[in-house]
C-alpha cells in the first residue's frame, strides 16, 4: 500500500484498498451493539423448538420484532415484509473479527479488505465484496493505556414492574428439549441466570461505578411511571459510595413505564441549577443520599472544535464528555407516543452535547427507533438478551462505550466501473447506494487474540448498469483499482481525511483478509434465513429442504476456512437454527408427498370402480364445483415456458422450475438466466428436480388412463 500526503492536512497518511461512486445522496449509518437470541452458553432460545412446521417457525422469527410504530414510518416495501431478530448487526456481533490496525497510535483509522467469492458454492457465480473496520488507539488494553476522557456520567435505571422478571432466554430454568435425531434431553440454563433483569442492572451498575475515576461526576436517576433523582450530579471523589450501595441493593421493581419521564429526568441533572431541582427519591426505602454535588468548577467551553465533537474541556485543560446511559427493557406503558418523546429527547440532548447510550434489556426495540438512536450523533444503542451478556456489555465494555472517536463520517466511494447494491453490518446500510455516513465510532474491547466482536461493515458491489444482483456474465474481469474516500471529525472536534485505494480482483475467488471471508458468510446466512422467513409462497418443500441443507456445509466450511471453531461452542446457536429448519422442511417434504400420492391414488381408486365410465362428466362436475384438485396439482406441474407438464424438470436457484429442454443455453461465463426472472444461476447449479418428475408422470399415467388432457 502507498503512502501520501493527503489536501491540505499535512499530518494525514493514507494507504491503498477500494470502492464505489461518488455521490451527493448518502445513508446514514450508526454503530449499535445487538446480540442474537441464546443462552450463555451459545445455544438457541428454548423456546425456538416449539414450532412444528415452517409456518410457525415464521411466525415465532418474525414476531420478536417489530418494524416500527408512529415514531418511524417504513416504506411500502418494508411494510410488506416480516422483520425478523436475526439481522446483520447481531449476527455479526456474535463473531470475532481480526482487523488488523495499520498505525496503532490513531485515534481513529480505517482498514480495508476486498474480497471475489462464489455465490451458492460455485466459483462460476461470482460476487464482489469490500468490507471496512475501524481502529482506535482506545481498542483492547489501549483503554488501560491512554484512559478514557473525563466523563460526566448519569445513568437513569427502569425499575417498573417488567423489570422483575427474569431474561426472555434465561427464565426457563431446568427447561429441556429434544435433540434432533435422538430422544436426549439436556437443559439449557443454570440457576445462577435466574436472576431477574433488575438484579442483573444492579449488579452491572455497582460494577460501572467500580470503573469511575476520583475526576468523573455522577448522577442516578430511577423511573417507572414518574423519574425519581437518587444523586444528583457529583463529583465521584465527593460521593459517598458505602451509603449509594446500600440503598442500590434495597431496589425493588413495580409500576408502569414512562420512557420520556425517565430520560428527561436524567436530562434535567445536567442543567447548572439541578442541585436545587434534584430531591434524593422516596421510593429507596424512605431513605435519602447525603451525597452532595460538586462545589467544583464545571466544565467550560474550552474550545470551538471540542465543542463540535461534543466534548467540554475543563479548567484543566482535559477533555469532558457528558453522557445518559439509559437501562431498560423497553416495555413502555405509553406505546408509540411514549417513544415518540423519548426519541425526540434524545435529539434535543444531542444538538446540546448530551450524548445517549440505550441499553435494551431483553427485547430489541421496534427497528425503526432502533434506527433513529443509533443514527443521532454520539448515541449508541445495544441490546442483550441473557444476563451473562449483559453483564459483559456494561461491566467489561463500559469505558468504550461511553467513548466516542469518531463523529459525521463520512465515505465516498470512487469508480468508474463499480457501484454499492447493498450493505451489512448495521441497520441502516442496507440497500444503499452511493455515499455512506456514519454518524459515530465507538472503540472496542479486543480478546486474546486481538479481534473484537461484530465492528465490522460489509459492501455487496456489482459492475455498473448490471442492476442489483451482483452476479453477472462480466463479474470477471482483470483487477482493478477503487479508490475510498473518507472524511470526519475527531473527538477533539478537528476535521480530517483520508484517501484509500483497493484492488478489487474478479478473475478469480480470492480474499484479502479471513475477516472480510467470514463476514460474507454471516451476510449470506442472514439473507438465506430471512429470505426463508419473507417467503409466502407455496414453495415445494423439497427444494427448499435441499437448498438449506447445501447452505449449511457451505457455511460451515466458510467459517472453518477462517480459523473460526465457535459453531460448536459460543454460536452453535446458528447451526441449530439452520437444523430446525431442515428438520421443519424435512417433515413439511415428507407430508406433502404423502398427499399428493393420496390424491392420485384416490383418483386411480375412483377410475377402477366405474371401469373409465362417466371419467369426463365427473370431471366437469369436479371443476364446476371448484374441487378439482388434480387440475391444481397440474398447474404446479405445468413449466412456464412451453406450458406443459414437466419433462425431465430442473431447479434453478431462484427456485424456478422448467422443463430440461426448455432451459436457455449458457453464456460463455457457465452461467444461465432464469426465463422467469433472468437471474442467473451456474450451469452445475441447476438441479434436476427428481420430485417433481415423478409427480409430473404419476400426472401424466393418470391422465393417460382416463382420457382426461
Amino acid at each position: 500500500s502507498t503512502q501520501r500526503t493527503w489536501g491540505s492536512f499535512p499530518n494525514l497518511t493514507h494507504t491503498t484498498h477500494t470502492l464505489s461512486p461518488s455521490s451527493s445522496n448518502s445513508s446514514i449509518m450508526a454503530r449499535s451493539k445487538q446480540t442474537a437470541r441464546k443462552t450463555a452458553e451459545g445455544k438457541a432460545d428454548n423456546r425456538m423448538w416449539t414450532p412444528t412446521t415452517p409456518a410457525q417457525w415464521k411466525s415465532y422469527m418474525s414476531a420478536q420484532q417489530s418494524v416500527g410504530t408512529g415514531s418511524f414510518q417504513p416504506s411500502r416495501q418494508q411494510q410488506q415484509q416480516k422483520t425478523s431478530y436475526l439481522n446483520y448487526e447481531n449476527t455479526f456481533y456474535s463473531f470475532a473479527f481480526n482487523v488488523d490496525a495499520q498505525a496503532k497510535d490513531a485515534e481513529f483509522q480505517p482498514s480495508y479488505a476486498a474480497a471475489c467469492s462464489s455465490a451458492a458454492g460455485n466459483e462460476a457465480n461470482r460476487e464482489a465484496y469490500v468490507g471496512v473496520g475501524f481502529h482506535s488507539k482506545y481498542d483492547g488494553e489501549g483503554m488501560k493505556q491512554h484512559g478514557r476522557p473525563t466523563l460526566d456520567l448519569v445513568v437513569t435505571l427502569d425499575i417498573s414492574g417488567s423489570m422483575s422478571s427474569a431474561f426472555e432466554v434465561d427464565q426457563d430454568e431446568g427447561a429441556t428439549r429434544a435433540v434432533l435425531g435422538g430422544s436426549a434431553l439436556h437443559p439449557h440454563q443454570s440457576r445462577q441466570n435466574r436472576q431477574n433483569k433488575l438484579q442483573v442492572a444492579k449488579d452491572c451498575l455497582l460494577s460501572i461505578m467500580r470503573q469511575l475515576r476520583d475526576e468523573d461526576r455522577f448522577g442516578l436517576t430511577l423511573f417507572n411511571t414518574k423519574g425519581h433523582v437518587v444523586l444528583p450530579l457529583t463529583q465521584w471523589s465527593e460521593v459517598n459510595k458505602e451509603k449509594l450501595t446500600r440503598e442500590l441493593n434495597m431496589l425493588n421493581a413495580g409500576g408502569g413505564t414512562s420512557l420520556y419521564d425517565g430520560l428527561h429526568t436524567a436530562t434535567l441533572l445536567f442543567k447548572p441549577d439541578s442541585t436545587a431541582e434534584s430531591q434524593p427519591s422516596s421510593t429507596l426505602s424512605g431513605s435519602s443520599s447525603t451525597a452532595t454535588s460538586s462545589n467544583g468548577k464545571r466544565s467550560v467551553a474550552g474550545s470551538a472544535a471540542a465543542s463540535e465533537a461534543g466534548s467540554e474541556i475543563d479548567s484543566n485543560g482535559s477533555v469532558r464528555s457528558k453522557r445518559i446511559l439509559f437501562l431498560t427493557d423497553m416495555m413502555s406503558s405509553g406505546g408509540s407516543h411514549d417513544e415518540l418523546k423519548l426519541l425526540g429527547e434524545i435529539r434535543t440532548n444531542a444538538d446540546r452535547h448530551i450524548w445517549t447510550s440505550v441499553m435494551g434489556i431483553g427485547s430489541d426495540l421496534n427497528v425503526g427507533l432502533v434506527e433513529r438512536i443509533s443514527t443521532t450523533p454520539g448515541c449508541f444503542y445495544s441490546s442483550v438478551c441473557n444476563g451473562e451478556e449483559f453483564r459483559t456489555a456494561l461491566g467489561q465494555d463500559f469505558d468504550y462505550d461511553v467513548t466516542a472517536v469518531a463523529y459525521n463520517i463520512e465515505l465516498k466511494l470512487i469508480s468508474d466501473e463499480w457501484e454499492i447494491v447493498n450493505g451489512y453490518g448495521s441497520p441502516e446500510v442496507y440497500d444503499i447506494k452511493n455515499g455512506i455516513k456514519i454518524s459515530t465510532e465507538f472503540p472496542v474491547a479486543l480478546d486474546h487474540s486481538g479481534s473484537r466482536k461484530g465492528g465490522v461493515y460489509l459492501f455487496k458491489l456489482a459492475k455498473k448498469n448490471q442492476g442489483t444482483t451482483g452476479a453477472a456474465d462480466d463479474m470477471v474481469s482483470a483487477p482493478s483499482l477503487l479508490n475510498l474516500h473518507l472524511s470526519y471529525t475527531d473527538m477533539h472536534g478537528v476535521k480530517k481525511e483520508d484517501l484509500q485505494e483497493v484492488v478489487m480482483d474478479t478473475s478469480q475467488v480470492n480474499y484479502s483478509h479471513p475477516w472480510i471471508r467470514k463476514a460474507v458468510a454471516l451476510a449470506r446466512y442472514v439473507d438465506i434465513h430471512n429470505g426463508y422467513i419473507n417467503d409466502s409462497s407455496s414453495a415445494v418443500h423439497q427444494e427448499t429442504l435441499n437448498r438449506f441443507t447445501e447452505f449449511k456445509n457451505q457455511f460451515q466450511h466458510e467459517l472453518e476456512s477462517t480459523g473460526d471453531d465457535t459453531l460448536q461452542t459460543s454460536n452453535q446457536s446458528f447451526v441449530e437454527i439452520l437444523d430446525k429448519i431442515i428438520q421443519l422442511e424435512q417433515t413439511a417434504a415428507t407430508d406433502e408427498a404423502a398427499r399428493q400420492q393420496a390424491l392420485i391414488d384416490q383418483q386411480e381408486a375412483m377410475d377402477d370402480e366405474d371401469g373409465g365410465i362417466g371419467r369426463r362428466t365427473r370431471g366437469a362436475k369436479r371443476k364446476n364445483e371448484g374441487g378439482d384438485k388434480i387440475d391444481s396439482i397440474k398447474e404446479d406441474l405445468t413449466c412456464p415456458v412451453c406450458l406443459e407438464l414437466f419433462t425431465d424438470p430442473v431447479t434453478f436457484s431462484c427456485l424456478h422450475n422448467f422443463c430440461k429442454g426448455c432451459t436457455p443455453a449458457p453464456s460463455a461465463h457457465g452461467l444461465v438466466n432464469c426465463p422467469v426472472c433472468r437471474n442467473p444461476t451456474p450451469v452445475a447449479g441447476v438441479k434436476e428436480n427428481f420430485m417433481l418428475k415423478r409427480m409430473a408422470a404419476t400426472i401424466k399415467a393418470s391422465a393417460q388412463k382416463t382420457g382426461d388432457n
